[in-house]
């Protein structure tokens, strides 16, 4: 799921071909570039009888979460996203950086900056710690085995 006016898609894609070259997956993009396009965006999934779904990082879609999980759950499609905040909510399983970490890495360098750095001289940084949340009464409800060693490696399990 992307929106087109989100530039740094353009580039995730590119990444992405890479993957999916080497594994075989038939991937289909999803557009939905506002709100009002999220129920067709679904259908869509429905229509090209699509397994999953990723979701993005994106404003919109953090915005649009507790739709967006629900519309998952109405189409019955498991969802990978990229913010915990989604499985809190009630969809399968996320990866990506870990936002509280990301805060106090800025706390960190605006403490830096009031203390005189110049900000042109500091490192640009990456998310360094990642986090795999998965939801187990939501895989239990779309009936998804979650192996044991995806467990294991999970920094959240949410089984309520």
């Amino acid at each position: 799921l992307r929106r087109r006016s989100n530039p740094s898609y353009k580039n995730l894609i590119q990444r992405s071909d890479q993957v999916v070259r080497a594994t075989g997956i038939n991937v289909v993009i999803i557009d939905a570039d506002t709100s009002s396009e999220l129920v067709a965006a679904f259908e869509s999934t429905k229509k090209n009888r699509l397994d999953g779904l990723i979701v993005q990082a994106d404003d919109m879609f953090i915005r649009e979460a507790a739709r967006i999980v629900q519309l998952a759950a109405t189409y019955r499609l498991p969802a990978m996203y990229r913010l915990g905040e989604h499985v809190a909510l009630g969809g399968l399983m996320a990866y990506g950086p870990s936002v509280p970490d990301m805060y106090r890495r800025a706390g960190y360098l605006i403490d830096k900056i009031l203390k005189g750095a110049n900000p042109a001289e500091l490192p640009v940084e990456q998310p360094t710690k990642f986090e795999l949340a998965v939801n187990m009464k939501t895989a239990k409800t779309l009936g998804i085995k979650i192996p044991n060693s995806i467990l294991v490696r999970a920094d959240k399990v949410i089984e309520k």
